[in-house]
């Protein structure tokens, strides 16, 4: 099989299906095909990088301290573009590949502009690394009012730990104690210093 024929090529990103049955062939576009094993199924519903390709199948980059599974066409499903839309003041960068987001809100004294608003968003949605690390000030961004309870808007805190997916922040609560709350980044901003 010409490499330039196959589906995917080095270097794309592709999710593996959730759905595969263990012992079922799944084959390829020529017509080659292969066995999901429970090894590939492992991985199911994961975003993964196509590291090799041949006429048989791909081999991913996630499997390079694991078993080097050959996999085919239809044990992967494309991933999905970033979408950038608006909701209300809100322009949100959403990458449908992990669910993360990038959000920019118009300031009420501001007239809407979605291309302003799109490379905003798209900016922070791009930003590598953690966006906070332990002892940032952390104030809540109005999205967090539908979302927290406790750390609303204009609610500020410390933050005492860092995750990919959650920070913890410390602060006082509604009821005026310290306490600690795990919250989603994405709804809080750094109070920079002045």
């Amino acid at each position: 099989m010409d490499k330039t024929k196959a589906k995917y090529k080095p270097g794309d990103r592709v999710r593996v299906r959730a759905d595969l049955i263990n012992g079922r062939r799944y084959s390829m576009a020529n017509g080659a095909s292969d066995i999901a094993v429970p090894g590939m199924i492992a991985l199911g519903g994961k975003i993964v990088t196509i590291k090799e390709v041949s006429e048989f199948g791909y081999w991913i980059k996630e499997d390079e301290d694991r078993f080097p599974y050959r996999r085919t066409d239809e044990m992967f499903e494309p991933t999905q573009p970033i979408i950038i839309y608006h909701k209300g003041d809100r322009v949100i960068a959403l990458d449908n590949n992990n669910g993360k987001t990038g959000i920019a809100k118009c300031s009420p004294d501001d007239k809407f502009d979605f291309c302003i608003g799109a490379k905003l968003a798209f900016d922070r949605l791009m930003e590598q690394g953690p966006r906070f690390k332990v002892g940032d000030l952390v104030v809540g961004l109005p999205e967090a009012d539908d979302e927290y309870r406790a750390t609303r808007s204009g609610w500020k805190g410390l933050v005492v730990q860092v995750s990919e997916h959650e920070i913890q922040v410390e602060g006082i609560d509604i009821a005026g104690k310290i306490r600690r709350f795990r919250v989603n980044p994405k709804y809080f901003r750094k109070i920079e210093e002045e």
